[in-house]
């Protein structure tokens, strides 16, 4: 009776643990394959068919995915990315229609939906999404939300945090649209999308009247949307804002860095979306979509791209040499690398302006110097900034000599060097460089110039400038000689100048000359005639 108990409790038991599901899995795609083994598709259907919320990770060494047909995620999956690119071309990427999915780290791209919603995603049924790090760009609907259409019945909220969505479009929408259910943003750039249809103030963030976006969203950057109260400027969010403040390459487009498709930020302080997020603020994550750290200068960046510091190296200088006596003149420092982040332009100190006689010229704070009597004197200016260490710099000075004179500005003196005589041969090319130095009322002036050419002979060889004015190229044609005019002209709002030099230009025939090819192909020859006699005489005595 007792082993009869037994085997009964064992049988209960072993029912107990059928009916206990496995532990979530994990699931690697291994190649950029649209299905098969190792594919992203078939990670997700293999999430599918699993009762718990499982984990997709796509390898390092898998950049782009392109998709030909859209994927359904039916169960709750968390998808990580690592910066890898999902395209459509002509078909949108993922229909959700169950569980909870979040994706980490991911760029959508040329999502296409001809009628329907959602460009890259479309949420609908009890199914919410979280999207981290992720950018979306350049994905259509023909419907609503170009990126991303949300038509939950579910009760949570469908989340962005720290995404950028920017260039999607739709007929309503043309970022995110919300049919119904809710959505939430935080950290996240949503802007310079477009739409075909509907209120204008929806473009980029729309809800129509079954669909909410909660109101405690913080430090968002967001161009038109019809739920304005939404983004209250007391959690820090900026509505209004333009892609062209925002985004570095205009018109827009992705940039490749470090094999990771994102939109970089613009470098310049008056992007809102530069350190919007300040460092003690909870909740956000410690990476960007690249895996950088964040923050990497004063504040977290708002959206999927954290800008990296580019150190302040050095500044130049742009300005008139010579100031008639009494007038005021604008000088520019320019600073180098142009998207330096740790510069003068966020720097209290910003430029610091000075020159070698104040008798001479003055200079206030904004680089405009005032001629005070006539005479030589130097304007130097020095940037303050940051090294990539954040530990504070001086630049090396950029300076300009000035001259004062009591007479209007003068038309720049242009002086050519003279140019020797070129010989070339027949077939070929040469490239040549003439000094051109431009003064004013005799003080050295860094002011742009241009050449121009003609030719008596131009059966000789063809004779042109190179697209920026700088050089001469000539190519030799037939055998012959040819005399060449280069002249160099300057301008400035009082006039022009220019000057003009001659040379001759020998072309001669190819092959010739001092290379010794001649010679050398004249000795072979002598060598086979060589050959030929004495096969021939070894014939004779036989």
């Amino acid at each position: 009776m007792m082993k009869k108990k037994i085997s009964a409790c064992a049988l209960l038991f072993a029912v107990f643990l059928l009916a206990v599901p496995a532990g979530a899995a994990t699931f690697t795609v291994s190649n950029d394959a649209d299905k098969g083994p190792g594919s992203l598709r078939q990670a997700i259907l293999d999430a599918n068919s699993t009762p718990e919320a499982d984990e997709i990770h796509i390898d390092a060494a898998v950049k782009v995915i392109t998709f030909a047909s859209e994927v359904n995620i039916s169960d709750s999956l968390t998808l990580n990315g690592g910066g890898a690119t999902l395209k459509g071309n002509t078909t949108r990427l993922f229909s959700i229609t169950g569980g909870t999915v979040k994706f980490d780290r991911l760029s959508f791209t040329k999502g296409k939906a001809f009628s329907g919603n959602g460009g890259a995603v479309n949420i609908e049924g009890a199914a919410k999404a979280d999207f981290v790090n992720c950018t979306f760009f350049d994905n259509d609907a023909g419907a609503s939300g170009g990126a991303v259409c949300v038509s939950s019945s579910g009760f949570d909220a469908t989340t962005f945090l720290n995404c950028t969505i920017a260039d999607n479009s739709a007929t309503n929408g043309g970022g995110v649209a919300v049919v119904r259910g809710g959505v939430s943003f935080a950290g996240s750039i949503v802007t310079g999308n477009t739409q075909r249809g509907g209120m204008p103030q929806g473009t980029d963030v729309y809800a129509e009247t079954g669909g909410s976006i909660f109101n405690n969203g913080r430090y968002n950057v967001i161009g038109q949307t019809n739920a304005p109260g939404s983004f209250s400027s007391a959690w820090g969010n900026h509505i209004s804002v333009s892609s062209q403040d925002v985004f570095h390459t205009q018109p827009l487009a992705l940039t490749a860095i470090n094999g990771v498709q994102v939109l970089k930020l613009s470098s310049l302080s008056g992007n809102v979306a530069r350190d919007l997020i300040p460092t003690s603020t909870p909740g956000f994550p410690e990476i960007d979509e690249r895996g950088e750290r964040r923050p990497q200068l004063l504040g977290l960046d708002s959206g999927a791209f954290e800008l990296s510091p580019v150190p302040l190296a050095s500044i130049d200088l742009k300005g008139s040499p010579y100031i008639q006596l009494g007038k005021s003149e604008q000088y520019v420092a320019g600073v180098h690398p142009s998207d330096a982040t740790r510069d003068v332009r966020t720097h209290k100190d910003g430029i610091e302006w000075s020159v070698s006689d104040t008798s001479i010229l003055s200079v206030d704070a904004a680089g405009i110097v005032t001629a005070l009597k006539s005479g030589d004197a130097v304007l130097y200016a020095r940037g303050h900034g940051w090294d990539a260490s954040g530990n504070p710099v001086v630049s090396s000075p950029a300076s300009i000599k000035i001259r004062v004179g009591s007479s209007p500005l003068p038309v720049p003196e242009v002086i050519l060097k003279p140019l020797g005589d070129v010989a070339l041969r027949q077939g070929t090319t040469r490239t040549l460089t003439p000094a051109v130095t431009i003064s004013l009322a005799g003080a050295p002036a860094d002011l742009a110039y241009k050449l121009s050419v003609s030719s008596l002979n131009t059966a000789v060889a063809s004779v042109d400038v190179s697209p920026d004015g700088k050089q001469i190229v000539l190519a030799g044609k037939t055998i012959g000689t040819s005399q060449i005019s280069v002249i160099a002209t300057a301008s400035n709002s009082a006039g022009s100048s220019s000057d003009t030099k001659t040379f001759t230009l020998t072309v001669s025939q190819q092959g010739s000359g001092k290379s010794g090819g001649g010679g050398c192909n004249a000795g072979f020859a002598g060598l086979g005639l060589l050959a030929a006699a004495f096969w021939a005489l070894r014939r004779k005595v036989r």
